[in-house]
């Protein structure tokens, strides 16, 4: 991905964050109108291959969002942070069982 197509991706997802946060103004609509034109100006420079991670990026920032909104207290939000920290910083290690019952640890490098 080139620069300009990473400065995109970026503005999209921005985009799709302004969606939501904006989901009770009465702009919505015209916001929403927005990210739907650039939605697919970026899906018609990128083939599906290309805008499939783009679109889970959207998914992942979605579900960030509404993770951060639901926190009842400020030390769940430090929590999501330090979690987000970790994983950019390669220190998060997953746990999984095999299906011969032992188990098999990953690390989530970024």
């Amino acid at each position: 991905m080139t620069l300009g197509q990473r400065d995109k991706v970026v503005q999209y997802l921005l985009n799709q964050i302004t969606c939501m946060m904006m989901a009770k103004s009465p702009v919505k609509d015209s916001i929403q109108k927005a990210a739907e034109l650039h939605e697919a100006r970026l899906k018609a420079q990128l083939s599906p291959e290309e805008f499939a991670p783009i679109g889970m990026m959207r998914n992942t920032v979605d579900q960030m969002v509404r993770l951060l909104a639901s926190c009842k207290d400020v030390g769940q939000i430090e929590m999501a942070h330090s979690y987000l920290q970790a994983l950019n910083d390669g220190e998060v290690l997953v746990a999984k069982e095999n299906p011969d019952g032992s188990t098999a640890i990953e690390r989530q490098a970024s």
